[in-house]
């Protein structure tokens, strides 16, 4: 059994600095999505 280092949350070992980071890049891209014009969505 590993040993999670200290900070380490849930059993993926990450940390809090790092779930802040991937929810920031997250709700980024979710903002970009959501300000795409209607046409650019249609031509993918």
């Amino acid at each position: 059994m590993n040993v999670r280092p200290d900070g380490s949350l849930g059993s993926g070992g990450y940390t809090t600095d790092s779930l802040d980071h991937l929810a920031d890049l997250t709700l980024e891209r979710h903002r970009l999505l959501s300000e795409e014009p209607a046409a650019g969505r249609a031509q993918r």
